[in-house]
């Protein structure tokens, strides 16, 4: 089961790496392309104007799927992974065309990361309680 969890966390590495440096065009492509796509992106996109929730729940994701892969990982070096990653991709943008870094974006990451880590550890919690109960 570790070894699906690793390898899902890796999934998810590289598609948020792959994501964040296509140039807007490419991304405008595969949107007009894949119509159900871009629904679901748009209404991720509404649920929070202020910020980028796209961005939160992907890292949420990336949070939980880490907690979950990693669970003997202390969440400080999970979360300063993480920071690393979002502030490396983000500058990275630099050189992709159309694409400008954010601060707000690490922000949001962040946000999300703390969410997954979260409800990560809560699972664990769960998931430890359930199986005291029934052994």
């Amino acid at each position: 089961m570790r070894r699906v969890g690793h390898a899902g966390l890796l999934v998810l590495l590289l598609l948020i790496a792959v994501t964040v440096l296509v140039p807007n065009y490419t991304l405008a492509w595969v949107r007009s392309e894949i119509p159900w796509l871009s629904h679901l992106i748009s209404q991720v996109e509404m649920l929070w104007p202020g910020g980028d929730s796209v961005h939160v729940l992907i890292f949420a994701v990336l949070g939980l799927l880490a907690r979950l892969a990693l669970p003997h990982e202390r969440l400080s070096v999970i979360f300063l992974s993480a920071l690393v990653f979002s502030g490396v991709t983000e500058l990275l943008q630099f050189y992709v065309p159309g694409r400008t870094p954010l601060f707000s974006d690490v922000r949001d990451n962040m946000l999300g990361m703390v969410a997954g880590l979260l409800a990560g550890s809560v699972l664990r919690w769960l998931g430890r309680r359930l199986s005291g109960r029934m052994g």
